[in-house]
């Protein structure tokens, strides 16, 4: 009976450990991302508070000025703790965008040499899917905006940046993805695509910051007939880039890099890794029941042979 007790106490400091196996694998898959907190500075609070931990619906408006500070200066933006000013940010990062836990300070501007500059949301004909955003900025300034999540919808670009001289006007044109794999034109003309298929459009606009240019605007299939009586037509549908420097040339989209297959290894790892911790613990309740099956085999045994001795 010692024994049973014995065996039964290793069973349940099995069981236990594979549970704890298994909810600390979950915590390591938990797509929640890494912790995100945001401090208010000198001249503000957030929510009444100087500091607010992984906020889920935070934005430049969520910071007040304090009495002190509202004839003096105004609410620029967030930066990453201990980096430059330059680029700032207008919005925070998805914490699945993170590679580890980050620290970010409100950016406060002096209401001197203030540009304005506005953020328009439009499809690939110009239709406006939005509402435009106005954003107050110094001259010289260099704000890192990112794009907003349109139902439908996916950016040519996730974020616009580049420095203002003056007011300026940035534009995020939205294609709807496709569903899988190339488009297809058949031969015997027509126009590809009807119209706009994004990429490649000027991101500017004569040399100003943002200027009014559409970010990722142009025809893919150069405006002309795609098959014009020959064989047919394959066109790559368009992928979402990163980020849209309007101080950097624009690239075109045959000019880009493929995505890399990071993603990819690291889905494959998380998959291995479970496969793996799955077939430990059966290979533990395997030896559970072995063990047990044992003891059993060997009490019935020791009692056959005490029956035979008594005989």
């Amino acid at each position: 009976m010692k024994r049973f007790r014995i065996l039964m106490s290793l069973v349940l400091a099995v069981i236990l450990f594979a549970s704890l196996s298994i909810g600390a694998f979950a915590a390591d898959g938990d797509d929640s991302g890494y912790m995100i907190r945001v401090f208010s500075g000198n001249q503000g609070t957030i929510g009444g508070a100087t500091v607010v931990t992984n906020p889920e619906d935070f934005t430049l408006g969520s910071v007040a000025l304090n009495d002190d500070a509202k004839d003096k200066y105004y609410v620029k933006g967030i930066r990453e703790s201990g980096k430059d000013i330059n680029p700032y940010r207008t919005d925070l990062p998805a914490r699945t965008e993170l590679e580890h836990d980050t620290d970010y300070v409100v950016v406060y501007g002096l209401k001197t040499d203030i540009v304005t500059l506005t953020i328009r949301y439009v499809n690939t004909n110009g239709v406006q899917l939005a509402l435009d955003r106005v954003l107050f900025c110094n001259k010289g300034d260099k704000p890192l905006v990112k794009a907003l999540y349109i139902d439908g919808y996916a950016p040519y670009y996730n974020y616009i940046t580049g420095t203002l001289n003056e007011d300026a006007t940035w534009t995020f044109q939205y294609y709807v993805p496709a569903n899988g794999g190339a488009i297809v034109v058949p031969g015997g003309g027509g126009n590809a695509g009807g119209g706009n298929a994004g990429g490649g459009g000027n991101a500017g606009g004569g040399g100003n910051a943002g200027g009014g240019g559409n970010a990722g605007g142009g025809n893919v299939e150069g405006g002309g007939n795609a098959g014009g009586g020959g064989a047919d037509i394959t066109v790559q549908p368009p992928v979402t880039q990163d980020i849209l420097d309007i101080d950097v040339p624009t690239t075109e989209w045959s000019d880009l890099p493929e995505d890399d297959d990071n993603s990819k290894s690291e889905e494959a790892t998380k998959i291995v890794m479970k496969i793996g911790l799955i077939l430990f613990i059966i290979l533990i309740l395997l030896l559970i029941a072995f063990l047990y099956w044992y003891f059993l085999f060997y009490r019935k045994k020791k009692k056959s042979e005490e029956d035979n001795g008594q005989q």
